[in-house]
């Protein structure tokens, strides 16, 4: 009997009307400590979070044959197939590689303690990249806490990553298929084309962190939670005085 009195209690009080009923009791407390957590996060992000600076430029995959007569449609989807394959090789060894070797640019005076190893490692976690599917146009952006720095990778990759398509795995893929020799099949001599370039340090956009966005998610956890915990323990008070009874 005891066990019914449970089930059916739980069932009873599981209502529209008694969630409705918890907020209205506790609504001070949960939306006071909503406030309270929203408030501090956005005071963390505004002392702690730093100011992030990215770098962006795009890349239009130049697939066409210099004597081609004009586009075919596979043409600009095999094009788009590379533009997604090449988003992979930019944060590869041999592209970082290349990057840090580019003697007008002198990564490495932004690392003077690091080996090219932890360099690279560095490299591949501030660069991303993004193709959306069918374009011939890819982007890399760089993300950085220093200005500086966000420059100079981003420069750095715009010199290396063609030359690195171009000298390295187009040549590689002519030899295996044969077409070196077929000047009819042959791609362009620019394998990709910097469409949009950084030039400066002006270029490099400035981020700001997410105060609003950071206090207000903060804010909405906070209510939920705490709504969550009063809700438990209205469930347990009510189960008590059920089995009391």
């Amino acid at each position: 009997m005891q066990n019914e009195n449970k089930d059916t209690s739980m069932e009873r009080e599981l209502t529209v009307g008694m969630l409705l009923d918890v907020l209205k009791k506790n609504v001070i407390w949960i939306a006071l400590i909503a406030v309270v957590v929203g408030t501090f996060a956005g005071i963390y992000t505004t002392l702690f979070v730093k100011t992030e600076y990215q770098g962006t430029s795009s890349y239009w995959v130049n697939n066409i044959s210099e004597n081609a007569d004009y586009i075919q449609s596979t043409m600009v989807s095999a094009s788009s197939q590379l533009a997604e394959n090449y988003t992979e090789i930019v944060k590869q060894k041999i592209t970082l590689q290349k990057a840090i070797e580019q003697e007008e640019i002198d990564l490495r005076q932004k690392f003077p303690d690091k080996t090219d190893k932890e360099i690279i490692e560095y490299l591949s976690r501030v660069i991303t990249t993004k193709h959306n599917e069918g374009s011939v146009i890819f982007t890399v952006v760089v993300t950085d806490s220093d200005r500086e720095r966000a420059y100079l990778i981003t420069a750095a990759i715009q010199v290396a990553l063609p030359e690195v398509i171009r000298d390295h795995i187009n040549k590689k893929l002519d030899k295996e298929d044969g077409s070196g020799d077929n000047v009819a099949s042959m791609p362009s001599k620019d394998p990709i084309i910097t469409t949009n370039f950084v030039n400066s340090k002006d270029d490099i956009v400035a981020v700001e962190p997410p105060i609003a966005r950071n206090a207000a998610l903060a804010a909405v956890a906070a209510f939920v939670i705490v709504y969550a915990i009063f809700l438990i323990f209205t469930l347990l008070d009510t189960l008590v005085y059920d089995e009391k009874s």
